[in-house]
């Protein structure tokens, strides 16, 4: 799925994750593109970072998805904006 939850309101973008984990819990298996490191690990298990056609780090979502890569990947100080975004 490419950024499956592109043009969607909030609401609905929630709605489409929920159902997207539910079909993940049931050994269903989808490959997701995402400019939202909160959706990936909201449904993902496992994640692939890639910057400028570079694999930056592969594995378990939960410990990738962080703010120090987050910052790597999005050259920002993600710890500045967590609570506002």
């Amino acid at each position: 799925m490419d950024e499956p939850t592109n043009g969607l309101d909030f609401g609905n973008q929630i709605k489409l994750l929920e159902m997207i984990k539910a079909l993940g819990d049931e050994s269903y298996t989808f490959v997701q593109t995402t400019h939202y490191p909160r959706h990936a690990k909201f449904v993902s298990n496992l994640t692939l970072f890639i910057k400028d056609g570079e694999i930056l780090a592969f594995g378990r979502s939960e410990q990738l998805i962080n703010a120090e890569n987050i910052d790597k990947i999005y050259g920002i100080n993600y710890k500045r904006y967590e609570d506002r975004l």
